[in-house]
């Protein structure tokens, strides 16, 4: 399955996952979760061994969200 990019951000692909897990990624100061899975609640940040510690998170969130239909409205 090849890795799709979004407009207004980049997602790389995991490195030592499957494509069917959710994985983090760390672009410079920010660390993005990744959620493969479709989701029907919001998302609290548990401790993995690929991600940051959930200890040190701040707060503030941003969540961009990519429709099923794989469409986006303007």
């Amino acid at each position: 399955m090849k890795q799709q990019t979004y407009p207004g951000t980049a997602v790389p692909g995991p490195k030592d996952t499957p494509a069917t897990a959710d994985y983090w990624i760390k672009e410079g100061q920010y660390w993005k979760r990744v959620h493969v899975q479709q989701r029907t609640q919001l998302y609290i940040p548990q401790q993995t061994m690929d991600g940051p510690d959930v200890t040190k998170l701040l707060p503030q969130r941003q969540t961009i969200v990519k429709p099923t239909s794989g469409a986006f409205d303007a």
